[in-house]
């Protein structure tokens, strides 16, 4: 009697450790394809502020010239 339910016991056992073994695998690749994913939404996010500090320049440089020209012109 004691020694089936120490085997049951170790059955339990074995499975919740197989069980957790296989959750750890899951949550190991979930945060591995969350890892990714942030990188390549920081990446985007780089990009975009540097093609907004390169369009700034642009309008800069428009202003500069066109308020030359428009001082000329009166």
């Amino acid at each position: 009697q004691y020694k089936r339910a120490a085997d049951d016991f170790a059955r339990g056992l074995s499975l919740s450790m197989q069980f957790a073994a296989e959750e750890s695998v899951k949550r190991d690749k979930e945060i591995e394809a969350l890892t990714r994913q942030s990188s390549n939404h920081t990446d985007a996010y780089l990009k975009l502020l540097d093609e907004n500090a390169q369009l700034r320049r642009q309008i800069d440089d428009y202003r500069l010239m066109f308020d030359d020209w428009a001082k000329k012109q009166m």
